[in-house]
This record gives C-alpha cells, structure tokens and sequence, in this order.
C-alpha cells in the first residue's frame, strides 16, 4: 500500500471525538438510526393502509350481505308467505293446506334467519331495524299460533333466533314512541273446495 494513502487511511480511522469515540462510529449509528425509524415509518403506513382496506372490505361484505338479506325478505315468495301468516292468522294451522303452511313457514325462517345474521353480528342492527322493525314485530305476533303449533308437533320451540329479532325490534320500536297494533285475528277460513 502506498505510504500517502496507508497515512489517509489511518488518520481517517483515527479522527475520534471529545468523547473517545471514532467519527465513523457516530455515522455508523446515525445512519442506522435513521434507517430504523424509516423502515418503522414505512411499517406504520403498511399497517394502516391494511386496516384500512380492511374495514373497506368489511364494511362493502356487510352492505353486500345486507342487500341480499333484504333482496331474500322482499322476494315474492318471503312476500307471500308473509301475507297469508297475517292473512290467516286466528284460522287454527292443523287445517292449513300445504300451499298455505309451506310459504309460511318459509317466511318465518327468513325471520329466524335474519336474527341469527345479527345475533352474530354480520349484519348492522341499526339498518336492519331501520328497515324492518315493523314488519318483523307484526310477523311474531302473527305467527304465535303457527311457532305453538310447530312446537307440539315437532317437541320443541322453533326459531329461537326469530324470537330474539323480535325482542329487540320492540325495544328499538318503543325506544322511539312507535306502538304497534297487533294484528287482528281474522274469522276462520274454511279450505274445502266446492266440488
């Protein structure tokens, strides 16, 4: 090595501060320090832009499912079958045709269905009840007989999650100065055909 840069070398090396500690140490740290709080500040901005995008895909699930939970209520079938629970209530189910039970009892179990979604949460309860607190406290008053019926026939309580729905419908409902009439029985129909 030649003696001029062997000379460079070792006085560069040497320089120290009043500390005792060589200069190149001190940029040594410095320039790891920096590059630890970019790499940290990087980290960070990773991490929010995740949760971020997150929440946004949480939130469109939720609007998606919600669209479809309601799409399933007001489908013509979950619409008549609505309909006729109102339409037929005070006529004793052990003489209802199949035609009429069958629609029904799919009416309720969206019901069920839908106080399940919010028992778990996959659904925003304040848009739910927004939506459909009315219609759900109505359809449990309404559907008392049929639930009683599916009881002593099946050995056991049906739609439990129906049952729930409906509870906090009636709060949400009497949290806002609404009353609802229950529906009235209507006069037993009679399903024999004229011949």
């Amino acid at each position: 090595m030649a003696p001029v840069l062997a000379a460079t070398i070792s006085s560069t090396s040497a320089t120290t501060t009043p500390s005792g500690v060589a200069t190149s140490t001190w940029i040594s740290i410095a320039l790891s320090v920096v590059a630890l709080a970019l790499g940290g500040l990087n980290l960070y901005r990773l991490e929010h832009r995740y949760r971020r995008d997150v929440s946004r895909a949480e939130n469109r699930d939720a609007r998606d499912l919600l669209l479809s939970v309601h799409q399933t209520l007001v489908a013509e079938d979950a619409s008549t079958g609505r309909y006729l629970l109102y339409e037929y209530f005070g006529t004793s189910v052990r003489d209802y045709p199949q035609e009429i039970y069958q629609p029904i009892n799919r009416a309720i179990a969206n019901f069920d269905m839908l106080g399940l979604y919010l028992e778990r949460g996959y659904l925003p309860e304040p848009d739910i009840m927004d939506l459909w607190a009315e219609p759900i406290c109505r359809a449990w008053v309404a559907a008392q007989p049929f639930i009683d019926y599916r009881e002593q026939h099946n050995g056991w309580r049906p739609w439990p999650y129906f049952k729930k729905l409906a509870e906090r419908a009636d709060k949400y409902l009497l949290a806002r100065g609404v009353d609802l009439e229950p529906p009235a029985p209507r006069a037993p129909r009679s399903f024999e055909t004229d011949p």
